[in-house]
């Protein structure tokens, strides 16, 4: 847990899941996009 206070590394932990966090957003939308076309 001691790298964690690292803050290089907590800005990569926050980068990745602001990453993930925008897919499924992204991914989630689409869904709700293909549920409204039909």
């Amino acid at each position: 847990m001691h790298y964690f206070l690292h803050p290089l590394n907590r800005t990569r932990v926050f980068r990745s899941a602001l990453k993930v966090i925008a897919c499924n957003l992204t991914r989630v939308s689409n869904i709700y996009k293909n549920l409204i076309a039909t």
